[in-house]
């Protein structure tokens, strides 16, 4: 979208920063915090897996992932997936693989969810 261009340009120039968006989950009394786009992840590899893993039983039981609202120009596989890499959900895998099965697991978001 060419506006939203322009619209970060004049906010930069008024002196306007856009916050980055993360989230974070507490393992074990230590913080971990996932901001947007940022890599490499803590165990990346495994949170990947285990991503992919639920993403596949999800499928199995008729789960379909709500793409109309991205706005990338991509590949309706590759919303899907980038829908499922949010700062969040990568934290909230963290948890799972990384805490005993029934541990209650909360994550935080500096953003407003609307």
């Amino acid at each position: 979208m060419a506006g939203c261009g322009r619209r970060e340009k004049k906010n930069e120039d008024k002196g306007i920063n856009k916050e980055a968006g993360f989230s974070l989950i507490d393992i074990n009394n230590t913080l971990h915090e996932f901001i947007s786009g940022n890599k490499p992840l803590p165990r990346c590899a495994d949170i990947c897996a285990k991503l992919e893993e639920l993403t596949l039983k999800m499928s199995a039981e008729g789960y379909l992932a709500e793409t109309g609202f991205v706005l990338y120009d991509i590949h309706e596989d590759e919303r899907e997936q980038a829908l499922g890499h949010q700062g969040e959900e990568l934290a909230l895998t963290l948890g799972l693989i990384s805490t005993a099965p029934r541990v209650t697991l909360r994550t935080v978001k500096n953003l407003r969810v609307w």
